[in-house]
Order: structure tokens, then sequence, then C-alpha cells
């Protein structure tokens, strides 16, 4: 094969992958048109009405026992629902909705702040991470009733930020729901299946939001998700176990100092 006949081979290779690559943005572009567009824009007009209906009853939602790791956050007001699209607000064009972002808050219903004390650099540095990554607000201050250095107490601000946020994703032909807070500090990652949003599909999604029940979330979750939170179990795992093995060899080292007898200051 001649150097022409090898150019008109890769030209065709060439005007192939490109005629490819066309045809599958337009099958992902028809698959948004068709499928998810319409089931974004249904989700959002619900969430939209539901935000509105909310915000005007002027009985708060009791949140009880929110946090295992933080008992101390006692009884939580959930209130202040907003909703956006795309991650602001304006005019919203329905059909053509990629995101939708449906928050609300915990607050304090009482009490607006409590404190948490943590004894050593390790615990302090994992709660700083934890209350960050959750986004809640918290000051802090050295713990002098603790001996060790870098022992911190936690004033932490009872304003918990909660998040629904829905993603179309037309190359899966899937809707992604990530959920943040909603039920102790949990993040959950959700796969929605577009032909599954209906009107029964929406009322248990409120009826969830509004704590009523958790059957909401027997819904598939993404293999990397469930890895993902896999890590993270074990990560907390070996800190906690980090953490232990430092405060069993500062007891150890505590026990193996000798102890001056005080009636031997007295004779000396």
């Amino acid at each position: 094969m001649g150097v022409l006949d090898n150019l008109r081979d890769q030209a065709d290779q060439d005007i192939s992958k490109q005629l490819d690559k066309e045809l599958s943005n337009e099958n992902i572009q028809l698959i948004s048109d068709s499928l998810i567009s319409p089931k974004m824009k249904q989700l959002y007009l619900y969430l939209k009405e539901f935000t509105q209906h909310l915000n005007k009853i002027e009985q708060t939602k009791k949140v009880l026992n929110y946090s295992k790791l933080f008992p101390e956050l006692g009884e939580l007001n959930q209130e202040n629902y907003k909703i956006n699209t795309d991650g602001s607000g304006g005019i919203v064009n329905h059909d053509k909705i990629c995101s939708i972002h449906f928050t609300y808050r915990y607050h304090g219903a009482a009490v607006k702040e409590y404190i948490h004390h943590t004894h050593n650099n390790l615990e302090a540095d994992r709660i700083t991470d934890f209350l960050k990554s959750h986004k809640v607000p918290y000051t802090s201050a050295n713990n002098l009733s603790s001996k060790n250095n870098g022992a911190l107490n936690f004033y932490i601000t009872k304003d918990i930020p909660v998040l629904f946020k829905f993603t179309a994703n037309p190359k899966k032909s899937i809707i992604n729901l990530s959920i943040q807070n909603h039920e102790n500090f949990e993040d959950r990652t959700l796969i929605i299946k577009p032909n599954d949003i209906d009107e029964k599909y929406l009322d248990k999604l409120a009826r969830y939001i509004l704590r009523k029940d958790s059957e909401f979330l027997n819904i598939e979750i993404d293999d990397d998700v469930k890895k993902q939170i896999r890590q993270r179990i074990e990560a907390e795992k070996q800190a906690k176990l980090a953490e232990q093995k430092t405060e069993k060899k500062k007891e150890e080292e505590q026990e193996k100092t000798p102890k001056k007898s005080f009636f031997g200051k007295l004779f000396k």
C-alpha cells in the first residue's frame, strides 16, 4: 500500500470517528430532551410548590436525636426551605434544567450552641475535619482542663445545612441524587431512573424530607459510592484505633514514671 492509500485510510478513519462522536452527542441530547429533561422539570415544579407551602406553615418540624456523634445537639428545628436550579436563582428554563438544589437547615430549638470537649490532638483534628466537611459553623479554644497538648473545646453552632441535589446525567440515562446532612450528618448518593419518577415517587420523597419515613432510601446505590462509604468507614476505624493506641501509650508512660514519696520529702 502506497503513501497516498495510507493517507486515504487515515482520513476515512478520522471521518468515521467524527461521525460516531456526532451521533453519540446527538443520542445524548436526544436522551436528555426526551427522557431526562421532562423528569427534571417535574421534580423542580413539585419541589418548588412543596417549598412554598412549607415556608407558609407556621408549625416548625421538630427533630429529635439527630446525631449519634453529637447527641448534645438535642432538639432541632427543621426550617428555612429553599430551591434553585443549576446552583443559582433567577429565571428558570423548565425545559433545560441540569441540576436542582433543594436546601433547608436544622437550628437549635432552645440553646443555639453547645460545647464539645476533646482530650488530645488526634481527636481535635478529627472533629475539625468533620465539622468543616459538613459545613457546620464552630469556634474552638484550648481545653485547659486536659493535660494533653492540642486538646480543644469546640463551640458548635446548632446550624446544620441540608442539601438534596438532583443532577441530570444523560450519558448514563439517569438522574443522580446527592443527600447531605439530612440524617446523622450522613452523605448519600443515589441513582434515579427517570421512568421511576411519578406522583408516588414524589410523595415518598416529600415524606422522607419531612422525616415521616425512610422508605425513600430503598433505592439502588452506585457501586462507586458503596466503595467510598466502605473506605470512609475503614478510615474512621483506623483513626479511632490510632487514637486509642496513643492514649494507651501515654497511660503506660505515666505508670512507668516513678512517683515521689511525700514522706520521703519530709525526712530529707
